[in-house]
């Protein structure tokens, strides 16, 4: 399923999350008519993607009930925004929030946020991204690490921000870096104990 969310100015009193929220019960109450285990359900995002994706994994929607099955059982995460911080991207959080103000911006910080009640998350980043600083996955990582959350993270020497499933049909070829989806793959079959 695809997700197309509220985003830029339509994105403002956590709509996104809203929609999330609803997307993953909504997949949940239709899994027996569209064949979906109901119990391993993930998220995939991308960058400000990337931040949707845990922040649906880790924070409850402003306003409503606490509803675990609104929820992701595992997280995929390519170069996410993460941290608020000084390796913030600091465009993603001005739009979050709606403000310039620094101290607004650390609501939507993620890093701190993680618990052991986190699910599953696979992550990769490029060392050159210079866009989204590669130290947005580090704090992640080390959140989850303390956590005892359950993680896997890649992490490439070359290539820029957004470079997808970095084919030559996203103008970013590298037969190195796109082995990331087959490991992202390999990670759920695993996580999900498909070949247990």
């Amino acid at each position: 399923a695809v997700l197309h969310y509220a985003v830029g100015e339509s994105a403002r009193d956590a709509l996104p999350m809203r929609q999330l929220a609803q997307a993953i019960g909504l997949v949940r109450q239709h899994a027996a008519q569209w064949n979906i285990l109901p119990d391993k359900i993930a998220l995939c995002g991308f960058s400000a993607g990337g931040h949707l994706a845990l922040s649906g994994a880790v924070l409850d929607c402003p306003g409503e009930a606490a509803d675990r099955s609104r929820k992701p059982d595992a997280v995929l995460l390519a170069y996410p925004v993460i941290t608020a911080g000084e390796y913030a991207h600091r465009g993603s959080f001005v739009q979050l929030s709606g403000s310039e103000d620094r101290a607004e911006h650390q609501r939507f910080g993620l890093e701190e946020k993680i618990t052991p009640d986190t699910p599953p998350v696979f992550v990769w980043h490029t060392m050159e991204d210079a866009t989204v600083p590669v130290e947005n996955t580090l704090l992640l990582l080390n959140a989850l690490h303390k956590a005892g959350v359950p993680c896997e993270a890649h992490l490439f020497e070359k290539g820029c921000h957004g470079t997808s499933i970095s084919t030559p049909e996203v103008d970013a070829d590298s037969a190195h870096r796109n082995r990331w989806v087959k490991l992202a793959v390999e990670w759920l079959d695993d996580t999900f104990s498909f070949h247990a």
